[in-house]
């Protein structure tokens, strides 16, 4: 496709795969969106302050696309409902991205194929209690495996390939 304009408010999902539309203005004003699929286009750029506003996100796909910078950090106020969270294959940097950690519900998540860097932070393990699959792959993440992970009860799916990671796997 070759979409191009602001996409009507008032939508509840939008998906819009496979496109080269490298504009993202208007999508910070849908603040009832649920479901954001913006995978497989040739997106640039560093993610806005204001994606954090859409309180009714639960699921976020902007992967494989060309998306740089680090992920910016959520204010106080955020009350995070996402469930889902997609942001492999881009060229995002910067550490471990914080704003998950007030994401409660959050089940998958995908930072793979980055430029993220620093360690694995041992809050991921009594952060988000609902996580089931877990994919950091490709990266810079350096340090140890904090064994916090272990303590994720819902956890099937633990994906660290292509790291930087040292000392041994955690007993846990």
């Amino acid at each position: 496709n070759e979409l191009s304009g602001a996409i009507p408010s008032g939508m509840s999902s939008t998906v819009l795969k496979s496109n080269t539309n490298s504009s993202r203005s208007g999508f910070c004003n849908l603040l009832s969106l649920e479901m954001l699929d913006l995978s497989n286009n040739q997106l640039t750029g560093e993610l806005p302050d204001c994606w954090w506003d859409m309180q009714n996100l639960q699921f976020m796909d902007l992967s494989n696309n060309f998306f740089s910078g680090e992920i910016p950090a959520a204010p106080l106020s955020h009350n995070c409902s996402l469930e889902s969270l997609h942001l492999a294959g881009n060229d995002f940097t910067g550490f471990f991205p914080s704003v998950i950690k007030g994401c409660s519900e959050l089940a998958t998540l995908d930072i793979g194929s980055n430029k993220f860097l620093g360690g694995i932070p041992p809050w991921i393990g009594s952060g988000p209690l609902s996580l089931e699959i877990l994919s950091l792959r490709s990266n810079n993440f350096a340090g140890e495996i904090p064994s916090k992970l272990s303590q994720l009860p819902n956890l099937q799916l633990l994906d660290l390939a292509n790291n930087s990671l040292s000392g041994s796997i955690p007993k846990e």
